[in-house]
């Protein structure tokens, strides 16, 4: 998976509002790690008529799975 984007999540405005905005999970620099291949960027960004809004940007992230 490198992205996935939905137009189905909800931003809440400044004004306290909710309204649906294209939003992307980006993920990058892909490492095997305990024998899973997995990103190691994580970014999410909504796409506001006025220009992308990055509100998160990992890099080194790191997950894990029960076995």
């Amino acid at each position: 998976m490198i992205a996935f984007t939905t137009d189905d999540r909800e931003a809440t405005t400044m004004d306290g509002k909710s309204e649906k905005v294209r939003w992307s999970a980006i993920c990058g620099v892909y490492k095997e790690i305990n024998g899973i291949r997995q990103p190691t960027e994580l970014k999410a960004v909504w796409h506001y008529d006025e220009g992308d809004f990055t509100y998160f940007d990992a890099k080194a992230a790191m997950m894990s799975y029960d076995k």
